[in-house]
């Protein structure tokens, strides 16, 4: 149990990375809009809290917001969560369908049909319980 622990804490710590250093900046990249995980929405009536250093230079980092007590929703890391989320459970997903696959003989039939009045009677029945007829053994 202590292993699967460890091998599971290990994972996690791989994924973060990949999404961090590998997927993150491919987005940025893409949508052109730098660190993803710092992008946020400055809520109404906060904009005159960051106005009083000058020019209103939006976006500033989150780090930036915090410190000077600005009200915001920090979306950015809800995405880097997000992408996170979705490859962890992908991941899961697929090693268990894995381990589950060696698994999928189907299931021996119970009980076969008598040939006479076609009830269900179990597999190594020799007489048929509704007729009485006897049956030939498969």
């Amino acid at each position: 149990m202590a292993m699967a622990v460890s091998v599971g804490l290990l994972f996690v710590k791989i994924v973060q990375s990949v999404v961090d250093e590998v997927l993150l900046p491919i987005v940025a990249w893409v949508t052109k809009c730098g660190d993803i995980t710092g992008l946020v929405i400055v809520l109404p009536g906060q904009e005159d809290r960051v106005k009083r250093y000058g020019t209103l230079q939006l976006p500033h980092s989150l780090s930036f917001y915090k410190s000077e007590g600005v009200s915001v929703i920090a979306y950015g890391q809800l995405v880097s969560f997000l992408l996170q989320a979705l490859i962890l459970g992908a991941v899961v997903l697929l090693a268990i369908r894995m381990v589950n696959w060696g698994d999928s003989e189907a299931p021996r039939a119970e009980t076969k049909s008598c040939t006479f009045c076609l009830s269900a009677i179990p597999v190594g029945a020799s007489k048929c319980s509704h007729c009485t007829a006897d049956v030939p053994a498969s």
